[in-house]
This record gives C-alpha cells, sequence and structure tokens, in this order.
C-alpha cells in the first residue's frame, strides 16, 4: 500500500533527475538557487535546475491523475484516500511539491555542511523526498505512524535500486 501510495511523488522525483532529457525543459536550464550565497558558499550549486523541479512537479501530479483515473477504481484496497478528481490534483501537488522541497533541503544542508554535490550521504540522500513529501502533506491530510514509517523504508531501498538503474542507463551521474 505504501509503494502505490508514494509511487507518483517517488516519479516526480525521478522526473527532475531525467529532465536534461527533454527539449523543452533545456529553455529552463537555470540554478533553482539563482546563484545566491549562504555564508559565501552557493546554496545548491548548478545541478540543480528550474527546469527539473518543475518537470518533476509536472510528473508526480501527471502520474497520480493517470492512477486516479485509471488504477485507483481496479485497486481499491490500496487506496488511503478518496477524493474528488481536483482533490487528487491537490494531494499530488502537496506529495510532489514536498518529494522535490526534501531533495532541495537536503542539497542545501548538504552544501552548508562541505558535503561535495554527488557525494553519498546515506541514509540522506534516500529518504529526503520522502520524508519531505509526507511531512507537508501531513499538514493537510492525517497519515498514520505506520503508513510514514514503512514508506520511508520502503523508499529508501527503492532509491538506491533505482539509483544504480538509472546510472547504468546513464541518467545519473553517480549509482548512488
Amino acid at each position: 500500500m505504501s509503494f502505490y501510495f508514494y509511487f507518483p511523488a517517488a516519479l516526480a522525483n525521478m522526473g527532475a533527475v531525467i529532465s536534461f532529457k527533454i527539449p523543452l525543459i533545456k529553455n529552463l536550464d537555470y540554478p533553482i538557487d539563482f546563484g545566491l550565497r549562504f555564508w559565501g558558499k552557493r546554496l545548491v550549486g548548478e545541478h540543480k535546475k528550474i527546469g527539473g523541479f518543475i518537470y518533476g512537479l509536472f510528473c508526480g501530479i501527471f502520474w497520480g491523475s493517470i492512477k486516479f483515473i485509471f488504477l485507483d477504481p481496479i485497486f481499491k484496497n490500496f487506496v488511503f484516500f478518496y477524493f474528488s478528481f481536483w482533490e487528487n490534483l491537490w494531494f499530488y501537488f502537496l506529495l510532489s511539491l514536498g518529494a522535490l522541497l526534501g531533495d532541495l533541503t537536503k542539497s542545501i544542508i548538504k552544501r552548508l555542511l562541505n558535503i561535495a554535490p554527488h557525494k553519498m550521504w546515506i541514509p540522506f540522500d534516500e529518504i529526503d523526498h520522502t520524508v519531505g513529501a509526507i511531512l507537508l502533506v501531513f499538514l493537510f491530510y492525517p497519515i498514520s505512524l505506520s503508513v510514514i514509517i514503512t514508506t520511508i523504508g520502503l523508499y529508501f531501498f527503492l532509491h538506491l535500486i533505482t539509483n544504480v538503474i538509472g546510472y547504468k542507463l546513464g541518467l545519473k551521474k553517480v549509482p548512488y
């Protein structure tokens, strides 16, 4: 159930990574921190782009909508919340935005701690998007502790696996 619940937000996180392959997104190839500095350091750096953030948000909302329309009626036992179409868009907007903001927050913290971009930082590299998404959604919707723990644990391992696959496919620079 946790896999099904969170999957569109995981796709938002993946969408941000693969966005550089999308021609339209290349036009938005600007650093998301606009070059801003904090304590003399760039907040995030050149590797986090506005286009990736927007494309990731679009992916999460799009796949959440597809899930709602085509899969939720079939997999009713896996649905935690029953929404109208517009509520569903709002829910997957929050979940996707939270995932992307969680990743961005982790990147800022890494930068402030002098941890290089793309350098392994387990478990934070694997749970940042899930924790961010769940925290933002939790402000609007009740999520049980068991769902929170299961989702974070499950996506910790799935993130490790998909990173290796993304690296092998040439979509990521590092396998972690």
